[in-house]
């Protein structure tokens, strides 16, 4: 232990919280209630069938893109994590949850780092710093608590200066937020994005031969129980307030899920695009094979849900990578061995890391504005697709921090 606490001592002098890992349930913390996919679904066939092309700023409002405060860290956590995989010494710890080698408890853990791209920003002074992310997800139940810790880790590689909190899923047995060392936090909080990798599998419905209800029905039951009081629905869009928690001005980010298939039949995607509270400060993240780049393209993975052709998400749908950035035995969480995982609740981490960066170097934006800035940059010359790619698939397009922190045209 004395490894540990002098590891996270040695962090905390250079601002530093880092790293990353992933579960290897493709990524999703599945709601087993059940729920209703008979609404209207609405096609818009002439323009959900086009191609995408290189975003355009022409029609979007005037911002306040004030310049704030940089990180001075930032050079610091470029040059220690240079290389594209770094082992580190000691164990680190999230929500209480020991990360170290798989080999040694004693020993830190091994990783890929982030994409050049996001170093190149790091040096910059951008990293998230003075923004704090809520992360929704598992933390209490032995089964799926490695998911929460491996969502916490993906983004603070992508926004190390950010301050991060945990508030579990299942509101019966954790109401309360805490911080990344997870304490309960008592004083107020302002989140400026929330994480949410958590969602319905849509497909479990049709492969279970035990299973009853249909999935119209099941659809149904979900949709009407977020609809309740103590719901994640009214919690994102402000009807229930968790003590000392404002979300009243935070982007959410919402994995699309795994299921190949639209992201309406994702109930919880299909709840947040509909709630006029909710989505115009909505991201729905659906997962590429890699990081794309001009040169190295990506494409959508396999499991990942798509765009669809409801315009209330597909306006709110872009990609990010989501492959876990470590292999199979390069680390564990509290002594659990984590073999190299996939899916969109490890690709829309990195989105919230992407929204804390840019709400740092914005910080007179608000939510919805941020929200649209992450859109309307996205590209699609980064994807295997271009230059004919369908926005049905992808929506927007994949994620760029980069384009983000550098909009043009009306955005002043």
């Amino acid at each position: 232990m004395f490894y540990f606490v002098q590891f996270r001592v040695c962090i905390l002098l250079v601002g530093l919280l880092l790293t990353t890992v992933a579960f290897g349930n493709n990524g999703e913390i599945n709601e087993t209630l059940s729920y209703d996919m008979d609404y209207n679904t609405k096609l818009y066939s002439n323009s959900y069938f086009q191609y995408g092309s290189h975003s355009t700023f022409s029609s979007l409002p005037t911002y306040d893109l004030t310049v704030g405060t940089p990180d001075e860290n930032g050079v610091l956590y470029a040059a220690i994590f240079a290389s594209r995989k770094v082992t580190l010494r000691d164990p680190i710890s999230y929500m209480g949850k020991l990360v170290s080698s798989s080999k040694s408890f004693w020993d830190g853990p091994t990783f890929y780092t982030a994409a050049p791209e996001v170093k190149k920003i790091w040096r910059d002074g951008w990293t998230g710093k003075g923004v704090n992310i809520l992360l929704v997800d598992s933390y209490i139940d032995e089964g799926t608590s490695y998911h929460g810790v491996t969502t916490m880790m993906i983004t603070d590689l992508i926004a190390p200066g950010a301050s991060k909190y945990g508030l579990d899923f299942n509101f019966d047995s954790w109401n309360v937020v805490r911080d990344i060392d997870g304490y309960k936090i008592d004083s107020y909080k302002s989140m400026g994005v929330v994480n949410a990798s958590f969602g319905f599998n849509y497909w479990s419905f049709w492969l279970n031969p035990e299973v009853e209800e249909d999935v119209e029905l099941a659809f149904y039951n979900v949709y009407k129980e977020q609809k309740q009081n103590l719901t994640w629905d009214n919690v994102f869009n402000g009807t229930t307030l968790i003590k000392n928690l404002d979300l009243s001005d935070a982007v959410i980010v919402k994995a699309a899920g795994n299921d190949s298939t639209s992201s309406a039949n994702e109930p919880f995607d299909y709840i947040y695009a509909t709630d006029a509270n909710i989505n115009p400060r909505l991201l729905i993240v659906g997962a590429t094979v890699s990081d794309g780049s001009v040169d190295q393209p990506t494409s959508l993975a396999s499991y990942s849900n798509f765009a669809g052709f409801d315009m209330e998400i597909a306006n709110r749908f872009l990609v990010a990578n989501g492959t876990s950035p470590y292999d199979t035995g390069d680390l564990s969480i509290d002594g659990y061995k984590m073999n190299k995982g996939y899916g969109t609740s490890y690709a829309a981490p990195r989105v919230a890391g992407y929204v804390a960066i840019l709400r740092q170097k914005f910080p007179n934006l608000n939510a919805e504005q941020s929200a649209s800035i992450l859109l309307e940059t996205a590209r699609y010359d980064t994807l295997s697709c271009y230059p004919v790619c369908p926005v049905y698939i992808y929506g927007k397009g994949e994620a760029s921090i980069s384009r983000a922190l550098s909009p043009v045209g009306q955005l002043h």
